[in-house]
């Protein structure tokens, strides 16, 4: 690798009479320093803030009382979303594996999709007047009145096993990913069986499957709407209750009691921040070259069925093409209110990126450490039930009027909802970069912003803008927080689908299926191609480059 691009932004020689150089640059520390003070304001001060009050109020009444039965349950449920989630998990991983660029796009995208997206679409599969619909509903009123709640709940925990199924996957992809292919071609020229070879697989893949399984249960922890709506006491559904039926003392007193969920939050950040910030292998096995299997096809029909499937019953339970028009007469402010939060959420993720980014890759390592602390704290708000987190920024931010009754206060709640997506990606980033080329960077000076841009991002910087748009998508999604930070006047797209999937009004939720899935797919895929091809071209031709070494 040549080192003129390093050298004609840096404008310095490699070696000084004074030896290399150990400060960060200004810019860079105070992008990193940025990056740790949004994380601050947005997720630690409310966050700490609420438990402390929680913590005081609980030497009185406690808003819904301890209940290890309650905690068992919620374990159960999703420790079950976990095990379902991490199965399809393991068909994406390794049709991933070979390279394949547009498969992650489309994992990628399923992943930008409302969580209740395969919930609400295979449920109106069973709406009244459909054929499943009424065979339930006349099993309801005979002999088996507990099927139709059982189908609800087995249909919430299918759905955020699909839409979490994309999660399982990340944790999982880099273990699939260190496997060295010789072993597996080994392995299949032994005369073991089909069974034993996956077997093996899974053996080889163990630590990546514990990861993804415990990952996506620390999610389900928090998770509230589907399973609210399905009816399954977990919780969070009871501290949400406890909040949304009291007042500020009953809200402080619900923080005392949500202390599991917030001690797995806490846990869960501080693993997973500590995961994200191992620096990433320089000399990693070559990929092998795509070819055809069974992965490939399993992995298509798991994405079908969590995004394809649930989007063509939602267009199909159309009944009149005029829900379509009336869906923008009714809904017109709200989508035009959640969009300019979306928008404003996309902008601050991006910039959220670029400061973990820099931190992280700044020589410094007081520099690094607040990056990585920031990582963390950004995590907490991602793991701590979204409900929780939309009532600490309520109470942080009531003190403002100009913050707390705008559309201000609901980007700061998504952005403690989502802000863990931008840092992490910075953080990848910056720990990716090969060690050859941060030693030559640092060697030839190149520490200032536009050497360490020039050098470091100018090839992937595309990451930025798509991860700022991945978290736009997330935040047009987002209700947990939002129900108690949205303020009066402010339309709200989430709240209109949540009503919807209360009262099970489906002419209206397809049209609005169509619409906010519909359009929100083409961008999830677009971002997300581009994304992963540029991503995993350079991933694949560092490992399988033109000279047959890994660089």
């Amino acid at each position: 690798m040549a080192l003129a691009p390093v050298a004609g932004f840096a404008g310095a020689n490699p070696v000084t009479a004074r030896g290399p150089r150990t400060e960060t640059p200004t810019a860079i520390a105070a992008l990193a320093s940025a990056g740790a003070l949004a994380s601050l304001l947005v997720v630690a001060y409310p966050i700490g803030a609420a438990i402390l009050e929680g913590v005081r109020a609980s030497d009185g009444a406690v808003g819904p009382a301890p209940d290890p039965a309650l905690l068992a349950r919620t374990l159960a449920w999703a420790g079950a979303i976990g095990l379902l989630a991490t199965l399809w998990a393991c068909p994406l991983a390794w049709a991933i594996r070979p390279g394949r660029w547009w498969m992650l796009a489309l994992v990628l995208a399923a992943l930008l999709m409302p969580p209740y997206l395969a919930y609400a679409g295979w449920g109106m599969a069973r709406a009244p007047g459909t054929m499943l619909g009424d065979w339930l509903a006349r099993q309801g009123q005979g002999p088996r009145p507990w099927l139709p709640m059982a189908v609800g709940r087995g249909l919430a925990v299918l759905g955020l096993s699909l839409w979490a199924a994309p999660l399982a996957m990340l944790a999982l992809l880099p273990r699939v990913l260190a496997i060295d292919q010789h072993v597996l071609d080994a392995s299949r020229l032994d005369p073991m069986g089909s069974i034993r070879r996956r077997w093996l697989e899974a053996r080889l893949s163990g630590a990546g499957l514990l990861a993804a399984c415990g990952l996506v249960t620390l999610v389900m922890l928090g998770s509230a709407i589907p399973l609210h709506v399905a009816q399954v006491e977990t919780w969070a559904v009871v501290v949400w209750r406890a909040m949304d039926e009291s007042g500020a003392a009953g809200r402080a007193r619900a923080w005392g009691a949500a202390g599991p969920v917030l001690a797995a939050g806490l846990l869960g950040a501080a693993l997973l921040s500590r995961a994200l910030m191992r620096r990433r292998d320089d000399t990693l096995p070559p990929l092998p070259v795509a070819g055809p299997g069974p992965s490939r096809w399993l992995a298509c029909l798991i994405v079908a069925a969590a995004v394809g499937a649930p989007l063509a019953i939602m267009a199909l339970g159309l009944r009149r093409a005029e829900s379509l028009a009336r869906f923008w007469t009714v809904s017109r402010d709200d989508v035009a209110s959640s969009l300019a939060v979306a928008a404003m959420t996309a902008l601050a993720a991006a910039a959220i990126t670029l400061c973990a980014w820099a931190g992280l890759s700044a020589r410094s390592r007081s520099v690094r450490a607040a990056a990585g602390a920031s990582l963390a704290i950004w995590l907490i708000g991602a793991l701590v039930p979204g409900v929780l987190v939309g009532a600490a920024i309520h109470r942080a931010w009531s003190w403002c009027p100009a913050l707390a009754d705008g559309p201000l206060i609901l980007v700061l709640a998504h952005l403690a909802r989502f802000g863990a997506a931008a840092a992490a990606a910075g953080a990848w980033m910056a720990l990716a970069e090969p060690r050859e080329c941060r030693d030559m960077r640092r060697l030839d000076g190149a520490e200032g912003l536009r050497g360490w841009w020039g050098a470091a991002v100018a090839g992937r910087a595309a990451v930025i803008p798509a991860t700022g748009v991945a978290v736009g998508l997330l935040s047009l999604h987002e209700i947990e927080a939002s129900i108690f930070v949205q303020p009066p006047g402010v339309g709200s797209l989430a709240r209109t689908v949540l009503a919807l999937l209360h009262f099970n009004r489906s002419e209206e939720l397809s049209a609005a299926g169509v619409w906010i899935v519909g359009g929100g797919l083409l961008i999830a895929l677009a971002v997300a191609a581009a994304a992963a091809r540029r991503l995993f071209v350079i991933d694949h031709s560092r490992r399988n480059p033109p000279g047959g070494q890994p660089v």
